[in-house]
């Protein structure tokens, strides 16, 4: 297709590192692929879903647990 009849939005290992900086480059790659295999059109990607996605993959450990 023609510029004027496609878009594309792109996330980068950057963009979820944003969100989530404790994780590595080879982490937040896996939650890119999550985030394909998983998308939903109407929902989309966007960083919420990001957010959920880290979680359920890397759960953040708990601050409170000593």
């Amino acid at each position: 297709p023609c510029p004027q009849e496609a878009i594309a939005i792109v996330w980068t290992i950057e963009d979820v590192q944003a969100q989530r900086n404790d994780l590595t480059t080879e982490q937040a790659r896996e939650v890119l692929k999550a985030l394909v295999r998983t998308h939903d059109a109407e929902i989309g990607i966007n960083c919420e879903t990001i957010d959920i996605v880290c979680s359920d993959l890397f759960p953040e450990a708990d601050s409170e647990t000593i």
